[in-house]
């Protein structure tokens, strides 16, 4: 099990996860393009160097500061036990651009970065390989358009990735 969170939610288009995550946080109080300390944070490019990779899920810690970034202040905060810059703006739409920093790379150049953007909701591809006690598998129009194998195929991924409890609920797009 790479997640420490025990309730998941798979979705079949990125659009889907990124307008669901939008709406979870909203229904969570969560009203600001600002972070809260606690909230889930999907991994979306490996990074070897603090050990996440794509798919993963990390927990936001809350900000301990910030940097400039050209014409930009990026706000930082810790991932196991690393400072990381974040890019606020992009919360909402594409991903948030997670810069990883530590004492031996403060320079701009060559900086290892991690892709990261809200993690309340996943989908499919993201989720194989992680497992959760109970979740909600998102139907949407979109999987009608697959193949009937491949689309069981998705199906019984996206059902198998909880152990306890899988709850399928039909999108209205």
């Amino acid at each position: 099990m790479r997640d420490k969170h025990n309730v998941a939610v798979i979705a079949h288009r990125n659009a889907t996860r990124l307008n669901m995550n939008k709406a979870i946080r909203y229904m969570l109080g969560h009203t600001t393009g600002v972070l809260q300390a606690g909230e889930p944070l999907l991994v979306r490019r490996n990074n070897r160097n603090v050990g996440l990779s794509n798919g993963d899920i990390t927990t936001f810690s809350g900000f301990c500061g910030s940097m400039p970034f050209g014409d930009a202040m990026l706000r930082l905060t810790r991932v196991g036990g690393v400072v990381a810059a974040i890019k606020p703006a992009a919360i909402f739409g594409d991903d948030i651009d997670v810069t990883f920093r530590n004492q031996a790379i403060m320079r701009e150049q060559g900086t290892p970065y991690l892709m990261a953007n809200l993690g309340y909701v996943m989908t499919c591809h993201n989720a194989q390989g992680s497992e959760w006690a109970k979740g909600c598998v998102a139907l949407e129009r979109s999987l009608s358009a697959m193949p009937e194998e491949e689309r069981v195929r998705w199906a019984y991924t996206a059902e198998t990735r909880f152990s306890e409890e899988c709850t399928f609920s039909v999108i209205k797009e």
